[in-house]
């Protein structure tokens, strides 16, 4: 098995997007996260406003019906060497383009991290029967933590002591639907992380 990276807020992937098309080839791509707007997949290809669409039969045909007729498949596959990822409910947000280049922009509602089963069709829908994700800001919104932290200060208020605890709690868990939602939390000792000044 592959060690892909993982996507950050911020990061980008160079690579390939696939279609799952017989017949239509893999063009290039990046593949970006933004912390606003969530992945976004910029494709670079042939043909312009001078560009004769006529009888196309090009390597970009596909992606030019992607993005000239609104016509993007709503999965794809973004591989590269440092990752893979299954793209699910994909959308054009615009193209722009000079007289034999064009760059479109796509977004993606779900990005699934990982190499996927090839055996399941690109256009069927995502289901999961586990799904597990690392959230920051968690704490706030559920009150769930594995560290908690008691300041001792001194006659003026000044923080001269922080002493931590850092525990494994038990999780949370409850119904929703068809599904069984567990929130857990944990922590991770990274050597070299820790010291101070």
């Amino acid at each position: 098995m592959v060690a892909f990276e993982k996507l950050v807020v911020g990061g980008q992937f160079t690579g390939l997007l696939v279609d799952g098309e017989e017949e239509t080839p893999f063009v290039g791509a990046s593949l970006f996260l933004d912390a606003d707007r969530g992945v976004r997949v910029v494709v670079p290809f042939r043909g312009g406003f001078g560009f004769d669409l006529g009888d196309d039969n090009s390597q970009f045909s596909a992606v030019r019906r992607w993005f000239f007729n609104d016509a993007v498949p709503p999965n794809l596959v973004f591989v590269s060497k440092r990752a893979e990822f299954t793209l699910f409910g994909v959308r054009s947000v615009g193209y722009s383009s000079n007289l034999s280049y064009a760059e479109g922009t796509l977004r993606a509602a779900v990005a699934v991290e990982g190499q996927r089963d090839y055996e399941i069709p690109l256009d069927a829908p995502l289901t999961f029967g586990e799904f597990s994700s690392q959230l920051s800001g968690l704490y706030e919104w559920s009150g769930l933590t594995a560290a908690t932290w008691r300041p001792d200060l001194d006659d003026e208020g000044k923080v001269i002591r922080l002493s931590g605890t850092v525990e494994t709690v038990p999780p949370q868990s409850w119904v929703q639907g068809e599904a069984t939602m567990t929130l857990t939390s944990n922590w991770m000792l990274r050597p070299g992380s820790g010291g101070g000044s």
